[in-house]
């Protein structure tokens, strides 16, 4: 009668602890639910009546319930995150964790079931936000990028037209021959043109630069090696430079202009720039497919 009595007392403990867990909790074995408290009545949508004999895997989404059975054979205890089914059928986020423990005998399985559906809403929304951070980040990023890229364009794309103007005004205040002075008239025309046609052309990229793809077309080198040669032609006299080019294996590319315009301005001032001293630079360019 003792026994009974302390068996008695410790099942009702044990009801009592039941009642006031937050969760669901149910006793069950290899799945067939023994008993259970109100929490995963409320949880499920089942009366405790429903629940008691019933398979609990049938609480659990399907293709969720492979995971649970074997984690209920492997005797797995710490918490793990399924889906599970109410009684009218919407599915819900649901957190489960189970323990072995002795009971009446034999071995029978303690489990709590949570419903996490606002947890993982706003662990959605965290993701979500974090994902527009990391694109606001990236978009920022290759803004910065393009702003450098841009900027550095600028300095070597204007500098060299105006700063050929600049030398053009001084050959030709300094000249006597009104042969040589025609002649500076028509570089400073043609630099002015190229000045603008390249400031134009820097608009262009700046709105282009809004979205991620520039465009392309197809460039062919010899036109724009003359072009960059009429950016800096007083360079070009004021060192007696010789420019050779080799287009001939490579004659065209597909390609944003002003860069490859860039790209060729640099090479030719960088070229005329850095000559050997006293001697007249002759620069080579070739084109080829690699």
């Amino acid at each position: 009668k003792g026994i009974e009595l302390e068996l008695k007392e410790s099942e009702d403990r044990f009801r009592t602890l039941q009642e006031a867990s937050f969760g669901g909790i149910g006793l069950h074995d290899k799945g067939v639910i023994i008993d259970c408290n109100q929490g995963l009545s409320m949880i499920s949508g089942y009366t405790r009546e429903e629940l008691i004999g019933m398979d609990g895997l049938k609480l659990i989404s399907p293709e969720f319930q492979d995971l649970v059975r074997n984690n209920i054979i492997i005797g797995y205890e710490k918490p793990y995150d399924v889906e599970g089914i109410h009684k009218d059928g919407t599915r819900y986020a649901l957190e489960i964790c189970g323990k072995r423990v002795p009971y009446k005998g034999r071995e029978i399985r303690v489990t709590e079931f949570r419903n996490i559906t606002p947890r993982k809403i706003i662990e959605q929304k965290i993701l979500e936000q974090n994902a527009r951070l990391h694109a606001i980040t990236d978009d920022l990023q290759r803004k910065n990028d393009q702003l450098e890229e841009f900027t550095q364009i600028v300095s070597h794309n204007l500098r060299s037209p105006i700063g050929n103007i600049l030398t053009l005004l001084t050959f030709m205040e300094t000249s006597t021959s009104e042969t040589d002075k025609a002649q500076f008239l028509k570089y400073l025309k043609e630099s002015s043109t190229n000045a603008q046609a390249t400031l134009e052309d820097l608009n262009e990229v700046l709105k282009l630069k809004q979205n991620k793809n520039i465009e392309k077309q197809l460039l062919e080198f010899e036109k724009i090696c003359t072009y960059v040669k009429s950016m800096v032609s007083a360079q070009i006299a004021e060192t007696s430079a010789e420019i050779i080019c080799d287009f001939s294996e490579a004659p065209s590319i597909v390609y944003p202009s002003i860069y490859l315009e860039s790209i060729f301005l640099n090479l030719v001032t960088n070229a005329l720039r850095y000559s050997k001293p006293d001697v007249n630079p002759v620069i080579y360019l070739r084109t080829y497919y690699d």
